[in-house]
């Protein structure tokens, strides 16, 4: 992802709150909030202070990444077109490594993110002829972060192939 255009458009939100302040987080946080609940999606466990994701500041809960990606697929005009948006775990993007030579290698399409002791995922996985949306966030780990990569993708694998298509 590019953070300083991630930024650009997070500040530039500030301007649908007032045409004439100043760009700043806390009226864009403001939109983007207002937005996701007009759509019926609960945003009480948002905290978001800049647009790239990188401050120590933001925080968004699992439930709230899940609820707009079912959203995103089940009810946007632009499902598909925010699907093509997604790197393929085992082939391409920052997750060309994630999930490879797995069963879900090529079936999971997902964003990644990570900092220091920080590692995420969150996006759709086609298995058992449905649609899974999921959100896994991992925080303050310590270790090698390449043995907590592939346990994600293990317990990932583990509740795919436990569903059954059920």
């Amino acid at each position: 992802s590019n953070n300083l255009y991630a930024e650009s458009i997070f500040l530039i939100l500030s301007k649908q709150k007032d045409s004439l302040a100043p760009c700043v987080g806390w009226r864009s946080a403001s939109v983007i909030s207002k937005y996701w609940s007009g759509l019926g999606i609960e945003t009480k466990r948002i905290f978001q202070v800049d647009g790239s994701g990188l401050s120590m500041k933001n925080a968004l809960s699992p439930k709230f990444m899940v609820d707009v990606l079912s959203y995103m697929h089940n009810q946007s005009t632009y499902s598909k077109s925010f699907l093509q948006t997604l790197p393929t775990a085992g082939r391409n993007g920052t997750v060309a490594g994630f999930m490879k030579g797995t069963a879900l290698e090529g079936k999971a399409f997902v964003k990644s993110g990570s900092m220091e002791r920080v590692q995420n995922y969150a996006g759709y996985i086609n298995a058992n002829n449905k649609w899974y949306a999921f959100c896994i966030m991992v925080s303050n780990f310590s270790g090698q972060r390449k043995p907590m990569v592939q346990q994600i993708a293990k317990m990932i694998n583990a509740v795919i192939a436990a569903d059954k298509g059920n």
